[in-house]
C-alpha cells in the first residue's frame, strides 16, 4: 500500500529511461543510413562504378557515416 503522503503516485523508477518515441525514431534513422549506404553502392554498380576506387572524401564520408550507423545499433541492442 502506498504512503498517505505520496497520492497513490508509485516510487518506482521505469526500467527503460529512453521514451518509446525516440528508440523508434533512432530505429528509423538506421534504416535510413543503411539504405542511403545501400543506395551509393548500387548506383556505383549500375553505372560500372564498382571497378574503382572511392574518392578519399566520399570513402571518409560512407566511412563515418557506417561507423555512427553501427555504433547506434550496438548502442539500441545493449540497452536491454
Amino acid at each position: 500500500m502506498s504512503h498517505p503522503t505520496t497520492l497513490g503516485l508509485a516510487d518506482a523508477v521505469p526500467d527503460d529511461p529512453l521514451p518509446a518515441g525516440l528508440a523508434r525514431t533512432l530505429a528509423v534513422a538506421i534504416l535510413v543510413l543503411i539504405g542511403l549506404v545501400g543506395s551509393i553502392l548500387l548506383w556505383r554498380r549500375l553505372v560500372g562504378a564498382l571497378g574503382q576506387p572511392l574518392p578519399t572524401v566520399t570513402l571518409a564520408a560512407l566511412g563515418v557515416l557506417l561507423a555512427g550507423t553501427a555504433l547506434a545499433v550496438r548502442w539500441l541492442w545493449g540497452r536491454d
